[in-house]
């Protein structure tokens, strides 16, 4: 029997979708409440870089980063360290940071209203809090320090000079990274509170629009797919001749960037106002960032778009799960129903944060769901999962389904052809599709189960156990889990679906040759692995991950590297590295005396500096270099 199975799931689907917002609002509405109270600082804040003179930014606050939103402004320093660093206010320093990478040597200071402000990427601090921290780095005998002096240590009047600019940390380039928080240390835009040292008077600059269905009922020139377009510039307007023809429920992206006088930086866009046929249906403004929810940019975002193409496009729709608080003022959720006739024409505004304007528009007309495709259906794979809708294609008019844990299979047919080929689409919601059969093709999947967001959740099978936390997910999973012919790489869920906590994945390996010397690495597209590790007990072992994707078995007996670059009586200075699993952490000592040695990981460096610098380095010398996998080198010398 052939059966269309879609609307039997419409009232079920409503009622989850309600019981999801519910169950979202309880788990992690509170912490978002909560960054809303306190009120924006009002302070009139010196610029903290070359204050009275024009400057430039190498990245504004919200820019869309890897995993987060930019946080403030990456200040040029005329592409030199050493520049002044001003206190941008009345103060303290109530916090010191220094760290391998992040923000490298930084500063954190409060500031009377109860607002902060924050410097990164120093290269050095003023000749107080120098000395101070040198001495915590002894007391504590670490590199990486975090440590918060009293209120009275370390005062600083508006314009004295705290620090110098660097390049350390993750910095890509010398600059100096400044922030200003509220109380709660939400991010605010530094740039509305109208620094003249930086100008901008060009408006944001649009690249492509794109268009995606919503639901398995949705069509876009007769196809289930998302459909990217190019567009073309007039003045600050941006178009597409095109009409696409639409049905259904759909939602629009466009890739954008912003740009400031005299520099070819590009930034964020700070606000987006989408209207159709005139009317607003949807806006947002990147404003305030809690940095509970700064990982949310993958939901801002298409994700799956950027880390399949590397393309960024930013929704003009707010997806469940989405606690951004950046869509106070929009009319609704920015998807729309498209009718089966009628002319809609979407306009897109593009704001900065000096308030340039520029726009898109783009041309849509109603159709019916079953018209002839104008397009074929881009895709990469012989499947596709969107949301709910699993698509797959074959030359056979139907397909049968077979379901996980189902002995009967369901015949399905076609929804729409293009160039002899038929395209089907399944709801995930009616069953997860283990294998899929049209004529001789056969369509294989390793779907195993289907997670729901909100709630802690356990799955086990014979290849590996997985345990996802409650806030790990913003929608419904479908797990996927398989490994190779020879059990040493595992494929755990879709690279393109983001997570927002770790997921703890055990496996036991069936493969006689791996043992507890072995450690888990993730594999990159080009299959270049990076250490992750985990903990061996009773046979198996465990690591958690922040993102899916493959896994490998590899084991490094191999030491760090270490060559000795200078060694003399006013310092030792070498370069150590490690291949595989990456170094893990370092320690000198000087005649059984701890020793600090800086670090810049970039360059693989480490360097010493003295506790009493008229001292010589001179006695036994001894440098202990770990790798992640324990291999430990140990060179000693006399000095």
């Amino acid at each position: 029997m052939i059966i269309k199975c879609r609307a039997r799931f419409s009232f079920s689907s409503f009622l989850q979708a309600i019981s999801r917002i519910v169950i979202l609002f309880f788990v992690l509405a509170p912490a978002y409440l909560n960054a809303q109270a306190p009120k924006p600082p009002e302070l009139n804040y010196l610029f903290p870089i070359k204050p009275g003179q024009q400057n430039f930014l190498a990245g504004n606050m919200g820019e869309i980063r890897p995993g987060h939103f930019h946080g403030g402004l990456d200040i040029k320093t005329e592409g030199v360290e050493g520049l002044p660093v001003y206190a941008a206010e009345d103060g303290y320093i109530y916090r010191i940071k220094i760290s391998t990478r992040g923000y490298g040597r930084a500063l954190y200071m409060q500031h009377k209203d109860g607002s902060r402000t924050l410097y990164g990427h120093l290269k050095s601090f003023d000749d107080r809090l120098e000395r101070y921290t040198l001495e915590k780095h002894y007391e504590e005998e670490e590199f990486e320090i975090d440590i918060f002096p009293d209120e009275d240590m370390f005062r600083y009047k508006k314009g004295d000079v705290i620090a110098f600019s660097g390049n350390t940390g993750s910095s890509g380039g010398p600059h100096l990274h400044f922030e200003i928080r509220r109380n709660d240390d939400a991010v605010i835009d530094p740039l509305k509170y109208d620094f003249d040292e930086i100008r901008d008077n060009i408006a944001p600059i649009a690249s492509r629009v794109a268009i995606v269905p919503k639901n398995p009922e949705s069509r876009i020139n007769g196809v289930f797919g998302r459909l990217e377009l190019p567009l073309y510039r007039s003045g600050n307007t941006y178009s597409n001749k095109t009409v696409v023809k639409a049905h259904g429920t759909v939602g629009i992206e466009f890739q954008g960037i912003d740009r400031a006088d005299m520099t070819s930086n590009t930034y964020g866009i700070k606000k987006v106002v989408m209207e159709i046929n005139g009317k607003e249906i949807y806006r947002h403004e990147v404003g305030l960032v809690p940095f509970e929810v700064t990982r949310m940019i993958n939901l801002f975002v298409d994700y799956k778009t950027w880390q399949k193409t590397y393309k960024r496009f930013q929704r003009c729709y707010k997806i469940d799960g989405n606690l951004l608080p950046f869509y106070d003022n929009s009319p609704s959720s920015g998807y729309f129903t498209v009718p089966e006739s009628g002319f809609y024409k979407v306009t897109i505004h593009l704001y900065d944060s000096y308030d340039n304007h520029s726009k898109i528009e783009l041309n849509l007309q109603g159709a019916p769901q079953n018209i002839t495709p104008a397009v074929p259906l881009p895709k990469t794979d012989d499947d596709l999962l969107t949301e709910n809708t699993y698509v797959f294609s074959a030359y056979s008019p139907t397909a049968m389904v077979y379901l996980k844990d189902e002995t009967e299979p369901v015949e399905i047919e076609a929804d729409y052809k293009v160039n002899g080929e038929n395209f089907f689409t399944w709801d995930m919601r009616l069953g997860l599709p283990d294998s899929v059969i049209c004529n001789s093709k056969v369509i294989k999947n390793n779907y195993v189960n289907a997670i729901m967001p909100f709630a802690n959740t356990t799955y086990f099978n014979d290849i590996a156990e997985v345990s996802v936390p409650q806030n790990a997910l913003s929608d419904t999973l479908y797990l996927e889990m398989s490994t190779d012919a020879d059990h040493r790489v595992y494929s755990f869920g879709d690279e393109n679906v983001p997570l927002f906590a770790p997921v703890s994945f055990t496996i036991k390996p069936t493969n006689g040759e791996i043992d507890n010397s072995y450690q888990i690495y993730s594999l990159s597209k080009g299959n270049h692995p990076s250490y992750v590790g985990g903990e061996w007990k009773n046979g198996k072992i465990t690591f958690k991950t922040r993102s899916f994707g493959r896994f490998v078995f590899l084991q490094d007996k191999v030491m760090p590297s270490l060559r000795v670059i200078r060694r003399d009586a006013s310092n030792f200075v070498c370069r150590i590295g490690d291949g595989l699993s990456g170094i893990s952490d370092f320690r000198a000592t000087i005649n059984g005396e701890w020793l600090l040695m800086q670090y810049d990981y970039r360059k693989g460096l480490i360097w010493s500096e003295r506790l009493d610098k008229s001292k010589p380095l001179k006695g036994n010398l001894e440098l202990r270099v770990k790798d992640n996998a324990g291999n430990e080198r140990v060179y000693r010398s006399f000095l």
